[in-house]
């Protein structure tokens, strides 16, 4: 169990955000798949991934990592991050980020930047319900009112999570009911760890939600078989490629 007193997340750059189809301009960029524009170069961090043994991150090579960032469509998001669990530091590199967008009436929507962070290389679904740590935040690119963000992750859910369990309903509710209002460029930003989900409004901790079942049902939600976006899911289950590798 973790105590929220001694759970800290360092550093938290990424500013405000917002969501919807309805509240969300088109960006000058029309590909909805991850662009990853390196502002310096950054090494591979491991060799081939054995997912057998899923092998974790080189932690010598983490070390020049904490001031760099990378340039997602437009947000820019750390490769890596330093987190305190009940007093001990530890490191997560970026796994993956992408880009979700609509696609209406040809153009295409771009409603947030999401990225993933992790203490080994996650590249399924499974490996991600086996991590002890999960670190996912979400830069909305529009301001929207609270009515229509619960509205909003209303629906997402409701299309995406293919997991249910008794309690899932009030689970489900309690989550939604932790966001408000979002500011353009405002941060979602939600932690696994352990057997506890934690979650940040706009820098605001707002309550955590116990069980490995709520667990299982949120990362069904990105990753499952309904997932939000294909190309999203993809862009965080990338396993931590470079981005000299991952750039397009």
């Amino acid at each position: 169990m973790v105590s929220v007193s001694k759970y800290v997340v360092r550093p938290l750059t990424i500013a405000a955000a917002g969501m919807l189809v309805s509240s969300v301009s088109a960006s000058t960029a029309s590909s909805s798949s991850m662009t990853l524009m390196q502002e310096q170069e950054i090494a591979p961090l491991h060799g081939p991934m054995d997912t057998d043994t899923h092998a974790g991150w080189n932690m010598d090579a983490l070390t020049g990592l904490m001031e760099i960032t990378i340039m997602v469509h437009g947000v820019s998001v750390e490769a890596a991050k330093s987190i305190v669990v009940d007093g001990t530091a530890t490191v997560l590199r970026l796994n993956g980020a992408g880009l979700r967008a609509i696609r209406f009436l040809g153009i295409d929507f771009h409603v947030y930047v999401g990225a993933m962070y992790s203490a080994t290389p996650i590249t399924t679904y499974e490996q991600a319900l086996e991590a002890e740590v999960l670190h996912m935040e979400f830069t909305f690119l529009r301001g929207v009112g609270a009515g229509k963000v619960a509205e909003a992750w209303r629906e997402q859910t409701k299309h995406s999570i293919t997991y249910h369990y008794d309690g899932y309903e009030e689970d489900i509710e309690k989550f939604i009911g932790m966001f408000g209002a979002l500011k353009n460029r405002g941060v979602e930003m939600m932690q696994i760890v352990g057997d506890e989900t934690l979650i940040w409004d706009q820098g605001e901790f707002k309550g955590k939600i116990v069980g490995k079942d709520f667990q299982k049902a949120f990362l069904s939600m990105w990753f499952g078989e309904q997932p939000v976006s294909e190309d999203l899911r993809a862009g965080l289950l990338s396993g931590g490629l470079s981005p000299a590798a991952a750039s397009q």
